[in-house]
């Protein structure tokens, strides 16, 4: 190896690494105004939105570092790595569909913007709000649930949502397992 090519070989990996530690920072994801009073546990941080059940959600999307961010597009599959592949602390967890019904129905939901992207917010009783980053061309989102679909091996539940002639509309649906969408964590008090 030539020793230009050695020293780019080291610039690389220099970049790389102050790229790697740069994005990680102190481990913690910084709070905005809606998500009030955001918890952190470990490296995640997440928001109580006092639902009978006691679930927690997570301030940000698997892939993401602020609320705004969409994340990674993950399949069915991959959605029971989120500790391993994805850096998620045990306790974490892809939402049931039980979970994403409670939700909608404990909050307000509206569409809304949120720096510069457009998605569906929650707000709760309690004043406290996470944001959903819509995921295919700002039009619309859908999230994965843990849960698979009873009907068909080959698919899963999800929670999907439309802004179509200045009306939103939500829902639990169903996908292919092996359609990449999006996933926001939850974890139990």
């Amino acid at each position: 190896m030539s020793k230009s090519t050695k020293v780019f070989a080291a610039l690389i990996l220099a970049m790389a690494m102050f790229c790697f530690v740069g994005c990680i920072g102190s481990g913690q994801a910084k709070t905005t105004d809606e998500e009030q009073e955001a918890t952190v546990t470990g490296s995640h941080e997440y928001v109580d939105l006092g639902l009978p059940s006691g679930t927690l959600w997570a301030t940000c999307n698997v892939g993401a570092y602020e609320p705004e961010e969409r994340g990674y597009f993950l399949v069915w599959k991959d959605t029971e790595k989120l500790q391993k592949k994805y850096g998620w602390e045990k306790k974490w967890r892809t939402p049931t569909d039980t979970e994403w019904v409670e939700l909608y129905k404990n909050t307000k939901c509206s569409w809304t913007t949120q720096n510069g992207e457009k998605g569906m917010q929650f707000v709760a009783s309690n004043g406290k709000s996470i944001f959903l980053p819509a995921g295919e061309y700002s039009k619309f989102g859908k999230y994965w649930s843990s849960s698979p679909y009873p009907q068909d091996s080959k698919c899963a539940i999800c929670f999907r949502f439309d802004f179509l002639y200045e009306k939103l509309y939500y829902e639990m649906s169903y996908e292919k397992r092996k359609v990449g969408m999006l996933v926001r964590p939850v974890r139990s008090k």
